[in-house]
């Protein structure tokens, strides 16, 4: 043992090799625990905001009840009622303004069916008594005869009643006429063009 070599006895290699991993090796792992806490913090979010929610709705004091009871409080009975029964008259008037173009075409049938030097005054008529009242002026008996003819030439009407006739201090006639229409054959009949 005097030789220093022969007194150190070395040991099999079974050492390991320690290896460092190093920074970033793990980033799979990383991402995956990332994405969980962030699912976990956006589901704890919305419970939290479902649980507000649900406490204000069911909340007396200011709760969704309350809101309605004090909406109600503050509507106008008055209004609502005046605005129903404005609705009503407008359903009621809107069947006269449905037939609006019915009674315009009409209207510019009756003109045309009347002479040039007829002056009309006056025109009314009775939907329900199929029924026109025409007053009007005109030069002379013939014009007036000429009317009735052209009248009676019309499909629509079934008759004309001459009323009254006076004569004027102007010279001119002044007549009553009555007209019997057929509502389906002068109302509803396609429009004549002028």
């Amino acid at each position: 043992m005097n030789n220093p070599t022969e007194s150190i006895q070395f040991l099999p290699e079974s050492r390991r090799r320690i290896e460092i991993d190093k920074p970033g090796e793990n980033k799979l792992l990383y991402w995956a625990l990332g994405f969980i806490a962030l699912v976990l913090l956006i589901w704890g979010g919305l419970k939290v905001w479902e649980y507000q929610l649900a406490k204000q709705i069911t909340d007396p004091a200011t709760g969704l009840d309350k809101q309605i009871e004090d909406q109600d409080k503050l509507r106008d009975r008055t209004y609502e009622e005046q605005s129903l029964l404005l609705s009503q008259k407008l359903n009621l008037v809107g069947g006269l303004i449905d037939n609006h173009i019915i009674w315009s075409n009409a209207l510019r049938r009756l003109q045309n069916l009347t002479p040039a030097q007829i002056q009309l005054v006056n025109l009314g008529a009775k939907v329900y008594e199929n029924k026109m009242q025409i007053e009007g002026l005109a030069a002379d008996y013939g014009t007036i005869a000429r009317q009735i003819k052209s009248y009676l030439s019309e499909a629509g009407i079934v008759d004309v009643l001459v009323q009254q006739i006076k004569l004027m201090p102007t010279g001119r006639l002044q007549y009553q006429m009555f007209i019997t229409i057929d509502k389906n054959k002068f109302l509803l009949a396609k429009p004549v063009k002028p």
